[in-house]
């Protein structure tokens, strides 16, 4: 087996990350996502998404739902301490339903405070 300062070891298929570096393209992309976001009216959040049965809200609401788990997590690895409990699957689903039925101000609104929540933080390995 091939020990950690040999030469011929092959390359790891997956490089450790910048973390700066990716909590940059999250907020460049949440900037992306808030733009088209801001373009849509009502009529085209409730339309049909690519997915199919699923609205763009549904999509919408559900991308704002996991960017608030993500700062849950983030939380969690920050402080070592769960801040309240994680959302069960039915409870993930209701939020999920109520804020697909928002108006798209209020959903990009949503998700907008959700994806912020989700950059905030240390930002280097050693404020961690």
């Amino acid at each position: 087996m091939p020990q950690p300062d040999d030469p011929n070891r092959p390359e790891p298929p997956v490089r450790p990350a910048d973390p700066a570096g990716l909590i940059d393209e999250l907020t460049r992309s949440g900037a992306r996502l808030d733009a088209t976001l801001s373009a849509l009216g009502d009529a085209e959040v409730r339309a049909p998404s690519r997915l199919p049965g699923w609205t763009r809200g549904q999509v919408l609401a559900h991308v704002a739902r996991g960017a608030e788990a993500y700062t849950w997590l983030l939380a969690v690895a920050r402080n070592g301490v769960e801040p309240g409990p994680g959302a069960g699957s039915e409870a993930l689903a209701r939020a999920v339903a109520e804020a697909a039925a928002r108006p798209a101000d209020a959903l990009a609104a949503e998700l907008r405070s959700c994806s912020a929540g989700s950059a905030a933080g240390p930002r280097t390995p050693r404020s961690w």
